[in-house]
């Protein structure tokens, strides 16, 4: 999830997808695999509770440039992200905030 602060938007929280969607081409030909792959690491390696070391902070900087180039427009001044859990199938399920950023200037 992420917010950004723009003159013109709200500052709510919006959902941000890793992933996108693949074309059945992607069987025999993936080219972002490795880009998935890192982003995949990185949200699973800052959700975890433990203290982050010099290897964390290259992946939170990969998360936080694809966040920021996904999100962010001219206008933005900063910006933030978390990673939330949460079970889109359970409406019982109650969210969990796993990691939150600091609101960092675009």
């Amino acid at each position: 999830m992420a917010r950004v602060f723009c003159p013109s938007e709200d500052r709510s929280w919006r959902h941000v997808p890793v992933y996108r969607g693949r074309p059945l081409s992607y069987v025999l030909w993936n080219p972002e695999a490795r880009i998935n792959k890192v982003l995949g690491d990185a949200v699973r390696t800052l959700s975890g509770r433990r203290p982050l070391d010099a290897i964390d902070n290259a992946l939170y900087l990969c998360l936080l440039s694809h966040i920021s180039n996904a999100t962010c427009c001219n206008r933005c001044e900063a910006m933030q992200f978390s990673i939330v859990s949460y079970r889109g199938y359970d409406p019982e399920y109650r969210p969990k905030v796993l990691f939150a950023s600091l609101v960092h200037r675009v």
